[in-house]
């Protein structure tokens, strides 16, 4: 018994003077970059849209009757150009259709 007691005595003294590698240990922090620049959204830009519109049932407007549905399309380019100054942005744009 008084073995068992010096052994187990023995074990726990080795296992606390051992050093402990945690997960957590200290680590040089990288040194801290410069930050990043505010978005500026000066430039030129070009773009194109098209959509569509349909339907089966009857338009009653007063005075004018639309019967047999309507199908239509419309399309269009633009291009422009965007100036930022500060908090300020100034755009020139043209648009044909």
């Amino acid at each position: 018994m008084k073995s068992a007691v010096l052994g187990s005595v023995a074990l726990i003294a080795i296992g606390v003077s051992i050093p402990a590698h945690a997960a957590d240990m200290a680590v040089k922090a990288p040194p801290p970059s410069a930050p990043a620049a505010p978005y500026n959204w000066s430039g030129l830009y070009v773009g194109g849209n098209f959509g569509g519109a349909w339907t089966s049932g009857n338009l009653n407007i007063p005075g004018n009757n639309f019967y047999g549905g309507l199908t239509e399309f419309i399309a269009g380019i633009q291009a422009g150009y965007n100036f930022q100054a500060g908090h300020f942005l100034f755009v020139w744009r043209r648009r044909r259709f």
